[in-house]
């Protein structure tokens, strides 16, 4: 039944995926987490199946483990990305030595700027303004950290949102001139903002408690693996960290103002 099967793996967990059509292997792969590698004999953590209920009609089944209910979709491309989606997530609630905090991550010279949010809190259109003016990019999506604190790269191709209920927009940032992040980082700020339109850009400076518990509200496994959160955030907070928080309106005005804070003497 499942003619093409492939496994990859990334921070010590395994994903499988099976198709019964092997036309739809190859869409699917371009979707895996960034950073996966081949493992055809590893044990898988999460098997995704997917296949065709009407081999004459263009409707996809996604099941993902063995006992959860299918999802289903009449466009492949929505079905990659749900599938890269949950792969993501399921990677971030399980990976080994290391935490994934929901939020983008950009880089200026050796040291990374951490902006928590989840999904529709504006953090990848901050993200974008940062790369226009320099910015390296890691990610839009998750902070990873290791157990020392060191921030490592996911970079994912940019999901652009236009509105809630159309598909996102993926952009490779390569395709832009925008260089990628490949060595893992100190964090040099953490900013926590929203969008909120016609919102003016005043920043509050946060102490480095309420950072702590910040990226901590946004830990994919902070209810799971509470401990071992707590001990990576303490590590990726130094007393060199800044931050702030606070709404935000247009996102220009918010990069040049972070732009200004990082290259003031005190940063």
């Amino acid at each position: 039944m499942w003619p093409a099967q492939a496994r990859a793996t990334l921070h010590g967990v395994c994903i499988g995926l099976r198709v019964a059509n092997p036309d739809h292997m190859g869409p699917l792969l371009a979707h895996m987490p960034h950073g996966a590698e081949p493992a055809p004999a590893q044990r898988v953590d999460r098997m995704y199946s997917v296949a065709m209920p009407n081999r004459d009609q263009p409707i996809y089944d996604l099941v993902a483990g063995s006992r959860r209910k299918a999802q289903r979709f009449d466009d492949l491309e929505r079905l990659a990305r749900a599938f890269a989606a949950d792969a993501r997530h399921f990677v971030a609630l399980h990976a080994q030595h290391r935490v994934f905090i929901h939020a983008g991550v950009v880089a200026f010279g050796d040291r990374a700027v951490v902006i928590p949010g989840r999904t529709m809190t504006g953090k990848t259109t901050l993200v974008a303004e940062l790369l226009g003016n320099g910015a390296t990019y890691y990610s839009d999506e998750y902070a990873v950290i290791d157990e020392s604190g060191w921030v490592h790269p996911f970079a994912k191709a940019l999901s652009i949102r236009t509105t809630p209920d159309q598909l996102q927009t993926l952009v490779d940032v390569a395709t832009l001139g925008i260089r990628s992040g490949a060595e893992p980082l100190r964090i040099a700020a953490v900013l926590s903002t929203r969008f909120v339109s016609g919102t003016p850009w005043r920043p509050e400076p946060l102490s480095a408690g309420h950072v702590a518990l910040c990226l901590l509200d946004n830990a994919v496994a902070a209810r799971s693996r509470f401990a071992e959160v707590s001990r990576v955030i303490s590590a990726a907070l130094d007393d060199r960290v800044r931050a702030w928080h606070g709404p935000r309106g247009e996102a220009r005005q918010v990069a040049r103002w972070m732009l200004d804070q990082l290259s003031s003497p005190s940063a």
